[in-house]
């Protein structure tokens, strides 16, 4: 049976190994399109009907879906619930509502936003009808409640009694779909993606899954999960340039597409997209100071920001009878949107045998100012010279700015390809932060976050060693790191020296680089701020938690 009318903010190719259809095996990211249930309609007295074996906040419980086992925490659940039936991602009231009504917690805000926006999870069609709201949420929050192995009778007593939810209800044959180990995952010796429904795994009488609080992913299923994320990095940047290319039609310029740096962030509402034009290569700098167009480039940023979403060719030259270089950003009608100082410096000798220039990006929060410091940065590097310019970061919500077609068919990519990427990070890592940062060019892909609880580190931990960062890493092999996932973890050497320690899915630490660890300014607006820079010869990735700052930077490998 194929599902009815399922809608969807956003649809991902990865998504069915996250949360599998009930009927049809089939992903929608929750849709708030129907009325939530009044608030009213939840007691405050709701934990004292909730039974004795109720799955614990800190831990989870586990399913399968084509061989691949993923996990929810009660707290993740309840987080979920609570925004849908509140119909709000204010932190405050979520927390306050599974803390008080629902008795879920104790959660704090970070919990809340370390899921990304909690009115847009990809949670599955669990009652079947064809629409996921609200009621589906509450089916996963009972079954988290309850455990897996609790009977539809069971689950449906508690949407009806508890959570005063009578028109919700779920069959033994959906639960068992969702939670019953399949007796045989299969790998495919091929893995492609694709956002077309699967047929629905057979339900079989093995027993139910047991509560795991860290589990532990199949060694097996991990190529195919590299595999699936390549093939979504492809299908991004495919879409990327197909639309960059016609963009640049529009504003008269041609531009290289093979070579562009972009970086999803956030949520993956935003975006910096950075192409050369071509010809800057044989560019000198006396030529450049006349004025030229170098770059060509897609921004899409919180707002606050610089610049609103847009296409914008970027022009630099230098003010006449000065040294001072600027900057110009012209959207598709030529008018100049912003004009501000940048930096141009002499050529790269490395690039002399390289036929076209190299392109770097990346995203940086200044913790002495978050709001003016914090900047996306994009640069060109080429035989006779290098520019750089830089766009104010802000720190609002999404950017309501109305994006030509182009430019929303580059939006759609970048929210599918950063679903994706989260999802087969917190597949391998259910412990790790629901948001991720993507760093992705034609020789680098790099998508990292950190794992829940680094906020809570003094440095003194930090010293004796922390699993901190979860990432995948396909950089040149001259950096001594194969392409792979890896857990990578802090400590101080005897020596007193920070060292950040690469290590592989088999315990195995496969290189060790120098880390800055330090205090910085506690930033208000987010807990966890991940950053990315991918330069013309190293990676460099941080996280800033509270007033802990670390940044590890992989350097020395060639430009190719």
């Amino acid at each position: 049976m194929a599902s009815r009318n399922s809608k969807s903010r956003f649809r991902h190719p990865i998504a069915p190994l996250i949360l599998a259809s009930s009927l049809a095996g089939g992903v929608a990211a929750c849709s708030l399109t129907s009325d939530p249930p009044a608030v009213t309609q939840l007691p405050p007295t709701i934990s004292a009907q909730a039974p004795e074996a109720a799955v614990q906040g800190s831990e989870s419980i586990a399913f399968y879906y084509d061989g691949v086992k993923t996990s929810v925490t009660i707290k993740d659940a309840a987080i979920l619930f609570a925004a849908c039936t509140l119909n709000t991602s204010d932190t405050t009231k979520i927390v306050g509502f599974v803390n008080n009504t629902l008795k879920a917690g104790p959660i704090k805000e970070i919990d809340v936003t370390g899921l990304g926006d909690p009115l847009k999870p990809a949670i599955s069609d669990f009652t079947g009808d064809g629409t996921v709201d609200c009621k589906d949420a509450a089916v996963l929050f009972a079954v988290a409640t309850l455990g897996t192995e609790a009977p539809a009778a069971k689950v449906n007593g508690f949407l009806s009694g508890t959570l005063k939810l009578p028109e919700v209800n779920v069959t033994q044959t959906q639960l068992d779909t969702l939670f019953k180990t399949p007796a045989t995952p299969t790998p495919t010796p091929t893995p492609t993606l694709t956002v077309t429904p699967t047929p629905t795994p057979t339900p079989t009488p093995t027993p139910t899954l047991t509560v795991t609080p860290t589990p532990t992913p199949m060694p097996d299923m991990t190529w195919q999960l590299e595999a699936k994320l390549q093939e979504a990095n492809k299908a991004f940047r495919d879409a990327v340039a197909s639309e960059m290319q016609v963009a640049a039609r529009q504003a008269g310029v041609k531009i290289y597409t093979d070579n562009f740096v972009a970086i999803p962030l956030d949520d993956g509402s935003s975006v910096v997209v950075n192409a050369g034009i071509a010809g800057v290569e044989n560019l000198t700098l006396e030529q450049l100071a006349r004025g030229a167009d170098v770059l060509f480039v897609f921004l899409r940023l919180p707002q606050g920001s610089g610049l609103p979403s847009g296409f914008y060719t970027v022009r630099f030259f230098q003010t006449p009878g000065t040294t001072q270089w600027k900057v110009q950003f012209k959207n598709l009608d030529g008018r100049v949107a912003l004009e501000t100082d940048a930096q141009v410096g002499p050529g790269d000798p490395a690039q002399i045998e390289i036929p076209k220039p190299k392109l770097t990006g990346g995203v940086f929060i200044d913790p002495r100012n978050p709001i003016t410091g914090s900047r996306i940065e994009i640069d060109i590097h080429w035989e006779k010279g290098n520019a750089k310019a830089s766009v104010r970061l802000g720190t609002g919500g999404p950017d309501p700015t109305p994006l030509p077609a182009e430019g929303q068919v580059i939006a759609q990519a970048t929210a599918n390809f950063y679903e994706a990427a989260r999802m087969i990070i917190n597949t391998i890592k259910n412990n790790s932060y629901r948001q991720v940062i993507i760093g992705s060019r034609n020789d680098n892909l790099v998508v990292h976050t950190v794992f829940q609880g680094v906020e809570e580190l003094t440095l003194d931990e930090l010293a004796k060693g922390q699993d901190v960062f979860f990432g995948y890493f396909r950089i040149p092999q001259s950096s001594g790191i194969p392409s792979g996932f890896y857990t990578v973890r802090i400590a101080r050497s005897a020596t007193g020296e920070w060292l950040a320690r690469f290590v592989d899915a088999k315990g195995n630490t496969v290189k060790e680089v120098p880390a800055t660890v330090g205090r910085g300014e506690r930033l208000a607006q987010k807990p966890i701020w991940l950053t990315l820079d991918i330069g013309t010869g190293n990676i460099c990735i941080d996280v800033r938690v509270g007033p802990i700052v670390i940044i590890l930077c992989e350097e020395g490998f060639p430009l190719f």
